[in-house]
This record gives C-alpha cells, sequence and structure tokens, in this order.
C-alpha cells in the first residue's frame, strides 16, 4: 500500500521507498525514511495534493511522489 491509498487520520509506518535518486533525497530532506510513522491528515478532492503529518510537521505530497512511498498499517 502506498501513503496515495491511505485513509485520513490513518497511522501507517513507512516501509519502502521507490523512485529515482533526486526524489529519494527529496523524501530523506522532508524526513521521509523507512521506519517513520505517518499520519495522513488530509487531501484536495482530486487528490493531486496529499497531506500527511510526520512527527510535528506536515508535509504536502503530490499524487505521484506519494505513490512512491509504500506504507504498512499500525
Amino acid at each position: 500500500m502506498s501513503i496515495y491509498d491511505m485513509e485520513i487520520d490513518e497511522e501507517c509506518i513507512i516501509s519502502k521507498i521507490e523512485g529515482t535518486d533526486t526524489l529519494k533525497y527529496k523524501f530523506l530532506e522532508f524526513g521521509l525514511k523507512k521506519g517513520i510513522a505517518i499520519t495522513m491528515t488530509n487531501f484536495s478532492l482530486s487528490k493531486k495534493n496529499i497531506n500527511i503529518k510526520v512527527r510535528n510537521t506536515i508535509i504536502s505530497l503530490r499524487n505521484y511522489e506519494a505513490r512512491n512511498i509504500l506504507v504498512s498499517k499500525l
């Protein structure tokens, strides 16, 4: 399951990050790495933008970016 498939207020742990090296580095700068707990906060009606909470920070991702982060439920 990817972040794109999560429901609002659902908590998951990042299990794998896919994509190009540039995209992986961008995620690492945001604090997104394997083993980190995240919470889906909200998304746009068309699901083009997705907001997640990592620790105490809200991060907005585009839908194609969110599909590259695989998660597992707690």
